[in-house]
C-alpha cells in the first residue's frame, strides 16, 4: 500500500493548509487534479479561516472567497441568543469563544453595506 504521508522535504506543518496537503498528496499517488477554473466546492455553513476575509476580497485582480456568512446571519443570531447557548458559551474553550466573538463582530458588520467578492456573501441579511 503506498504512503498517504506528505513529501517529507517539506514542512507542511507550518507552511501550508490541509488543502494544501491534501494536494500534495493526491498529486504524489498520481490522482487526476483538475484546474481551478474546473474545480467547485461547496462550502457549508460559515467557513470562518485566518486565511479569508469575512466577506471576501480582492487580491492580484482575483476575488478570494469570503466565510460565506449572509445566508446564515438571522439564523446565527436567533441561536446565539437562546438561553441554551447563553448557558453553553461559557463552558467553551478561550479558543472557541475567540471564534464566536469574530463571527459576532462580523454578523454585525454584516448589516452594514459591503464590497463582497464571493457570490454567497451578497444575499442581503
Amino acid at each position: 500500500t503506498a504512503s498517504t504521508a506528505a513529501p517529507k522535504s517539506r514542512n507542511f506543518r507550518n507552511k501550508s493548509n490541509d488543502e494544501r496537503l491534501l494536494y500534495e498528496i493526491c498529486k504524489k499517488k498520481g490522482l487526476s487534479i483538475k484546474p481551478d477554473a474546473e474545480w467547485f466546492r461547496p462550502v457549508h455553513g460559515i467557513h470562518i479561516s485566518p486565511n479569508r476575509a469575512p466577506f471576501g476580497e480582492v487580491i492580484d485582480g482575483r476575488p478570494r472567497p469570503g466565510w460565506n456568512i449572509r445566508p446564515y446571519v438571522r439564523a446565527y443570531r436567533k441561536f446565539r441568543d437562546t438561553p441554551l447557548m447563553q448557558e453553553l458559551r461559557p463552558l467553551f474553550s478561550p479558543r472557541i469563544q475567540g471564534v464566536l466573538g469574530q463571527i459576532d463582530v462580523a454578523i454585525e458588520n454584516a448589516a452594514r453595506p459591503q464590497r463582497a467578492t464571493d457570490p454567497k456573501d451578497t444575499d442581503p441579511a
